[in-house]
Parts: C-alpha cells; sequence; structure tokens
C-alpha cells in the first residue's frame, strides 16, 4: 500500500506535528528504528483524511486535526489510554441478593456489562421471570445507562436449567423462546441476553443447543442485541460451527476440585480447551469467582472470608477455605488481557468487599494499571518499551524474535503492524500525564546477562506461544 506524506513542520513548545495525507491504509517504508525521534500516531481506518504525528521528546497532548477543522484545546476529551483499554468486565447480578446488595450499591464505575440473574426457560419456550423483580430491573438498566454500562439478562443457570433440553429439542418451541427473549429485551430496554444452560451432558443437548444460538442470534442480530452463554471450564455445550452466533463464551472457570477450585492454572487450562475447542480468542471472557469452598465443597462469599480472616493480598488459602485473593485476580485478569481474550465475568459481584479489599477493584487496578505499550511492566513508558516495540516492528509470530506484546490492537493479528505502533504511541503519550504502579504479574528476562547493554532487550517469557501473565 502506498502512503502519500504532505508534511507541514510547525514547531511549537518543542513539538513537531507532521501531517500525514493517507492515500489506502498505513505502510512506513523505512525500518521502525531509524525514525525513533517520531512516534506516529495513526487512527487506521478514520474517517479524518489527517492524522498527527508527534515528536517523543516533547510534551504533546494528543489532538487529531478533523476535516472539519480542530477541535477545541477546552474541550475534554476521553482518555487515549482509556480507549485502548476498554476492556469488557461483566459482573452478574443475582436478583436474590438484591436485599442485602440493593442495585444502587452496585459499582458500574469498574464494570462495562452487568448480567440480572435471571430467567428460567419454560418446555414450550416461554419465560417464567418470576425470580426477576421488574421496579430493581428497571432500576438497574437506568443506573447502568446513566454509567455507559451495557445491562443483560440471563436465562437458566444452576437450577434453574430443567425445561431447556425440552424446550431446546422442539423447533416450534425454541422460536417461541427466540422470540419471546427478544420481546423481553426490548420491553426492558437490554443489551442483549446471556444462556446459562447447565449442565449440557448429552450430544443431542449440545445440537439442540446450537441450534437454539442459532435461532436466538437470528431474531437478536436486527436489533443489534449480543448473545452470550456461559460454559464450563472443560465443557463442549455447543457445536465448534455454532461458536459464530455468539458474542462472548463465557469460561466459568471454577467449581473444580475443591477447595482449590479455581486456581490460576486452572483458569489458564480452561481457556486452552476453550481455544483447542475452536473458539476464537476474542469471544472467550474469563470466569473469576468472588467466593471460595472449603474441601465438602461448601462455598462462601468473598466478603463473609475477608470479615472472618481478613486474608492478606497473597493468600488463596485459609481456615479450610480455598478461593481467589487479590493478587491471584489481578494474574488472571492480566493473563487474559495481555493473551487478546475478549474480557473479564464475575459471579457474583455482591459477594464482594467495599474497602481496600474489593476484588472487583483488583479488576479495573489490573486492566488500567498495565498499559499495552509498558512491555516490560515497570509502570511507565518509556524508551526501553519503544527499544522493544522497534526491535519486532514489522515482524510476525514466525520470527525468532517476534514478542506478542507489541501486539497490541485487538483481536490480536500476530503481526506488529501499524495499528500496533499507533495504539503504542498513543499509550506512550497518554502515559506521561499518567502514573502506573509497576505490573508485578508482568515477567520479563533479559536475553543475555553478558551481552551489551544496548541488545539486552526485554524479552517476554513464552509459555505455548502465549503471552506472560
Amino acid at each position: 500500500m502506498a502512503v502519500m506524506f504532505d508534511r507541514s513542520i510547525t514547531t511549537i513548545t518543542g513539538v513537531i506535528r507532521i501531517l500525514i495525507t493517507m492515500t489506502a491504509g498505513l505502510a512506513l517504508t523505512q525500518p521502525l528504528a531509524d525514525t525513533c525521534s517520531f512516534a506516529y500516531a495513526v487512527e487506521p481506518n478514520s474517517p479524518n483524511a489527517s492524522h498527527a504525528v508527534y515528536c517523543l521528546n516533547s510534551e504533546a497532548k494528543i489532538e487529531q486535526d478533523s476535516q472539519e477543522g480542530t477541535e477545541s484545546s477546552s474541550e475534554k476529551a476521553p482518555s487515549p489510554l482509556a480507549s485502548i483499554t476498554k476492556i469488557p468486565v461483566l459482573g452478574c447480578y443475582p436478583g436474590y441478593a438484591a436485599y442485602d446488595f440493593p442495585v444502587d450499591n452496585i459499582r458500574y464505575d469498574k464494570l462495562t456489562h452487568i448480567s440480572y440473574f435471571s430467567l428460567m426457560p419454560l418446555a414450550n419456550g416461554d419465560l417464567d421471570i418470576s425470580e426477576v423483580d421488574v421496579t430493581d430491573l428497571e432500576d438497574l438498566v437506568a443506573r447502568a445507562d446513566a454509567n455507559d454500562v451495557n445491562t443483560l439478562i440471563t436465562v437458566g443457570g444452576w437450577g434453574r436449567s430443567t425445561y431447556f433440553a425440552t424446550m431446546a429439542a422442539s423447533p416450534r418451541a425454541r422460536a417461541n423462546f427466540a422470540t419471546k427473549l427478544l420481546q423481553y429485551c426490548l420491553e426492558y430496554s437490554l443489551d442483549g441476553a446471556d444462556l446459562d444452560w447447565e449442565p449440557v451432558s448429552t450430544v443431542r443437548d449440545r445440537t439442540h443447543y446450537s441450534l437454539l444460538v442459532e435461532r436466538v442470534h437470528e431474531e437478536f442480530e436486527p436489533f443489534g442485541l449480543s448473545l452470550s452463554i456461559s460454559v464450563s471450564s472443560y465443557g463442549q455445550e455447543i457445536m465448534p460451527e455454532a461458536i459464530d452466533f455468539v458474542d462472548s463464551l463465557n469460561v466459568m472457570a471454577y467449581d473444580g476440585t475443591p477447595p482449590y477450585h479455581s486456581t490460576f492454572d486452572f483458569a489458564v487450562s480452561a481457556l486452552d480447551h476453550w481455544e483447542d475447542y475452536g473458539a476464537p480468542r476474542e469471544k472467550l471472557t474469563l470466569g473469576l469467582p468472588f467466593y471460595g469452598k472449603n474441601e465438602d465443597g461448601t462455598g462462601y462469599a468473598y466478603h463473609d472470608i475477608f470479615d472472618a480472616y481478613h486474608p492478606g493480598p497473597d493468600t488463596d488459602f485459609i481456615g479450610g477455605i480455598g478461593f481467589n485473593g487479590i493478587n491471584t485476580i489481578k494474574d488472571k485478569t492480566v493473563y487474559a488481557v495481555n493473551n487478546g481474550y475478549r474480557g473479564i465475568m464475575i459471579w457474583e459481584i455482591s459477594q464482594d468487599t467495599t474497602d481496600g479489599s474489593s476484588l472487583l477493584t483488583a479488576v479495573a487496578d489490573a486492566i488500567t494499571s498495565c498499559p499495552p505499550a509498558d512491555l516490560d511492566g515497570n509502570g511507565r513508558v518509556d524508551l526501553n518499551d519503544f527499544q522493544i516495540f522497534a526491535s519486532v516492528w514489522q515482524g510476525d509470530s514466525n520470527d525468532d524474535n517476534y514478542n506478542p506484546l507489541c501486539d497490541i490492537i485487538r483481536p490480536l493479528d500476530s503481526v506488529v503492524d501499524g495499528r500496533d505502533l499507533a495504539a503504542f504511541c498513543r499509550d506512550w503519550l497518554a502515559s506521561r500525564q499518567m502514573v502506573f504502579p509497576p505490573c508485578r504479574a508482568r515477567e520479563r528476562v533479559f536475553t543475555n546477562d553478558d551481552s551489551d547493554a544496548s541488545q539486552q532487550t526485554n524479552r517476554v517469557i513464552m509459555m505455548s506461544h502465549k503471552r506472560v501473565y
């Protein structure tokens, strides 16, 4: 692809801005290391014709010239970093928790999606809405909308999936279910639904579930409603070809062998299973438990565990109960983000604490504390990160020195290209005005302890061709 440069260079307080006119896509003909004085802050596929390029040594603020004119500097623009790290965080909210945890207690600023639990399907495809408090649901939707959070409705769940098999086996019942669910979502201004058939235990059920998912997708798509399904850690709830009809597979990577029912390795293995089954990473959402279990499998809400034992952030077992402490929650979150998975799902948010021990805060902190361009995890985006990025510029996963952390833009395409460069530059410039704590979970090693300092480029520890956590 050709790129034609119309350069208009103006020096303003040390800022060099080069206007680039894009004729078709983005291509830089010289190695990135040779152009390291400049950050090409290009937004591919932008409707704007020109894009700003900034000197990395400046104190420049990100701005973009539009075809209509330059926006006033007094207008508050969204953080460029926030636009990159807007990782979906879905919090499940059971209606039965409303008495002790009303909807106004939900911390909407830490979530991107909330799923109200739950409707129950009936054998003929009708919906049992008896567990839904309409007043709470309407209040939830209003508060979520005010905070730019999407609201979903869960259908089914453990103990509420009795009639899924009968309903899904009937074409007429499937059609009725899809229509009724669409009507329900539209009536209450919901953004979509999460289907949670537990358990799907036979090939026959799996086939019927796949047909049901396809039917609901057909109803939802014209209205722009999202459709997800919750799946067990090592399940096969739907046929691989039916994955195309869902926006997300919410992997319930918990309820393994108690008391250590949801370790870090267990979560990684669950994601591996679904990826091997045919699900792309951008559709896999990692489920986190906000509860623990003892050896008998009895569950305990995280807030009860904390109130009783006050565990430290690095503690995952106390009082005979296995759970996910703050550091494990952070490690799982960073792993999901770094490896290009869709995001995080939480079961469930009423089980959390509300102070500094909060697991939801740990999720949010993990997402924002490691900007994608902080490749060495030292808490800032600097020249060392740029050296790492430049060393693999225009490389792909077939190269020996390929570093997947440099493949910043999601979904990952295994190529470090102009889209990733644009994201790196936005991170760099945004981070000049922000402070991040070091990213404990992003490990690093040097290629050779005895090599020249200029060659001591931080390298990612590769695990099955994945990014490190």
